[in-house]
């Protein structure tokens, strides 16, 4: 054995098991102290630590606001040893209507919105506590929850809030550990407090009876759960998969998105991207462009079909091919005595109920104490009365107020403090505690000689009857429950007065919707101008000004060549639809340019057509290039799938500066040279 001083000792160890050992500490150091939350009161420790620091800097709904970064550095400085970033995050989130059914944060300037655009610094915004908080934590107080030292070890911080609601099942969480997923879904507060009055008035209580008053979740941004039963595992058994989707209905030719799925909250911006993008790389075939006019008061998103005639495809493609329909995993990992752990509904209910019982009794218990100090005060006061000439001239004769206290308490008194014999025998006589002769001497003589025995008696005897309430429920299980079933209904009234009484989120059995994909067929009247735009418009419409107009299927394709030989050909599917006021596609900026100085040869006869029903036999193209050289070619041959091809093949300095249509048996062609020269 090396016993050298300094030396360092070498223990031999087996990695996989140490490895193993210190993964599992860390992630659930990790779960239990920043990823999961508390099932008691629902938050995870940011969370609580964001809420403790405001109450004890009395940031509270009456006071003035205070700057959103001075809330964030104290309790980094205090409570919270990380990023002033993730605190402010959260302190944001605490105040966002659509993040969270119940708010604890009033946030003055911007905060973000549900769309998806973000809060501004927190130098900018100012906050304080909501008027919620101060219901939900009037219990919180020394010996009602534990408190333990804080990182520094200089001030102390409970370890849990007295939320007298269950606002893990009402606000849900999200959080991922290692090793550990948290992903809890948010419920109507009234919903889940009868859920909660349901659970603690019956004895024998059953899912059933839970889904009679609180059917499922219930998002702030509205929206559908659908296949409901397969959500409900994550009531049995903890975990599960929840199906959502958004609502749409239609108008003339296009689907307006007016709900969303839970899982876009705050991210309706990226969503309307997402599609703009899948619009434009043709993944949404039935769509021809997406306009979003989502603001404060609500959702509104029209997707416009290309024909009136796919407007259902195209609703059931929005969904099937987007995240307006999704499924999305649900796990009930919470913290219960320090340490992760996997919950169901009926566990999670018998856990908080007695967590909450525990909290009125501790408050009880507080209250006692300190009601107890009153009485004695009390009756102190009332003996007083009895003797009051005597305590006045004692006070007035002390030589100080320690002197009278002390008096009060042991009747150490001198015969020269007293106009009589009789007196001073009397005031030998006193034996006041200590808190009762305090408080005899605190209250000014002018008052002392006013007060009423009367007043004093009924308040002493209301003190005593509270006493009694309190005994009766420190002692009495059935009496704490009488008092949590009150705390029950005040908040069901107050969540109705706030607008909670309506569901937001439709609940049903329906299955997925799916689209499948099958080639549609549109006719358009193509419209081409001198200028080069090409517009597909209905069949009934007209340019009046085109050099082209012809009836034509989606399914065609339409080519052009260019002053350099190429050939360029595209699919009308490729196109979308437009409208007489539409300026239309300019073919130009359409073909893959070799040379800058390459441009579409377009005129009357140019345009060659590729249909599959309706194809035109014998036609020919006449190619005539800048040096006079000229040829026919069948116009089939360029009926290929690549969209640019050798059409002519030319000697430098050569140009085409005509291919036109022709029909077979033409015998000649005349060509016109600049200076008016004809050549047959």
């Amino acid at each position: 054995m090396n016993t050298k001083k300094n030396e360092p000792i070498i223990q031999q160890v087996r990695f996989e098991k140490t490895f193993k050992e210190d993964a599992i500490e860390y992630g659930t150091e990790v779960a239990v102290n920043r990823a999961l939350p508390d099932f008691r009161d629902g938050l995870k420790p940011v969370d609580r630590r964001i809420l403790y620091s405001m109450v004890e800097s009395k940031f509270f709904q009456s006071k003035p606001y205070h700057k959103s970064a001075l809330v964030v550095g104290r309790v980094m400085g205090e409570y919270h040893a990380h990023g002033d970033a993730s605190i402010y995050d959260v302190l944001v989130r605490m105040s966002c209507f659509w993040r969270q059914q119940l708010k604890y944060i009033d946030l003055k300037g911007n905060n973000g919105n549900y769309l998806g655009r973000p809060a501004a610094a927190s130098r900018y915004t100012e906050v304080r506590l909501d008027g919620l908080v101060d219901e939900l934590l009037k219990r919180l107080q020394f010996g009602v929850v534990p408190f333990i030292d804080n990182y520094s070890f200089d001030k102390k911080e409970p370890t849990v809030l007295p939320i007298p609601i269950p606002a893990l099942l009402i606000n849900g969480a999200f959080g991922i550990a290692s090793g550990f997923i948290s992903s809890i879904p948010e419920h109507n507060p009234i919903e889940a407090l009868q859920a909660f009055k349901v659970f603690c008035k019956k004895r024998k209580v059953t899912l059933e009876d839970i889904y009679k008053v609180m059917p499922g979740p219930d998002f702030v941004l509205g929206g559908e759960i659908f296949k409901i039963e397969d959500m409900r595992q994550f009531y049995e058994c903890g975990s599960a998969s929840i199906n959502v989707r958004g609502k749409t209905k239609i108008e003339k030719n296009k689907v307006i998105i007016y709900e969303v799925p839970y899982n876009l909250s705050g991210s309706i911006l990226d969503y309307f991207e997402n599609l703009t993008d899948l619009i434009a790389n043709k993944k949404l075939v039935n769509a021809q462009s997406v306009t979003n006019y989502s603001d404060k008061k609500g959702v509104w998103i029209e997707v416009t079909a290309k024909n009136k005639d796919v407007v259902k495809d195209l609703e059931r493609e929005l969904y099937d091919k987007t995240a307006l329909q999704s499924t999305k995993p649900l796990r009930f990992n919470v913290v219960n005595g320090g340490r992760p752990v996997k919950m169901n509904l009926m566990e999670y209910f018998t856990s908080y109920k007695e967590f909450v019982l525990d909290t009125i009794k501790k408050d009880a218990q507080v209250k006692l104490e300190k009601l107890e100090h009153q009485i004695l005060i009390s009756s102190g006061i009332m003996t007083a009365l009895d003797k009051i000439d005597l305590i006045i001239e004692l006070i007035r004769n002390s030589k100080s107020n320690s002197e009278a206290i002390e008096a009060l308490q042991s009747g150490k008194v001198t015969e020269k403090q007293f106009k009589t014999k009789t007196a001073f025998k009397e005031a030998k006589k006193f034996s006041f505690t200590e808190e009762q002769a305090r408080a005899i001497v605190a209250i000014q003589l002018g008052r002392l000689s006013n007060l009423s025995k009367i007043e004093l008696i009924d308040k002493h005897n209301e003190l005593l009857k509270e006493k009694n309430s309190l005994s009766e429920i420190i002692s009495d299980e059935k009496k704490q429950e009488k008092v949590l079933l009150k705390d029950i209904d005040f908040f069901i009234k107050l969540f109705t007065s706030m607008g909670f009484d309506k569901r937001k989120t439709t609940i049903s059995n329906q299955d997925f919707v799916q689209y499948k994909e099958t080639e549609k067929v549109f006719e358009y009247n193509l419209n081409l101008d001198k200028f080069g735009y090409l517009k597909l418009l209905n069949p009934e419409s007209k340019q009046e000004d085109s050099l082209v107009s012809k009836i034509v299927s989606s399914k065609d394709s339409i080519g052009f060549f260019s002053n350099l030989g190429n050939f360029h050909k595209f699919k009308l599917s490729d196109f979308k639809s437009h409208t007489l006021k539409d300026k239309g596609e300019l073919l130009s900026g359409l073909i893959q340019k070799p040379s800058p100085e390459e441009y579409l040869i377009i005129n009357s006869h140019s345009m060659l057509h590729f249909s599959e029903t309706d194809k035109e036999e014998n036609q020919q193209v006449f190619i005539c290039t800048s040096d006079g050289f000229a040829k026919t070619v069948l116009a089939e041959e360029y009926n290929v799938k690549t969209r640019r091809s050798v059409g002519t093949k030319l000697t430098p300095g050569q140009e085409v500066v005509s291919a036109e249509l022709v029909q077979d048996g033409i015998d000649f062609a005349v060509l016109v040279t600049e200076k008016g020269k004809v050549k047959g």
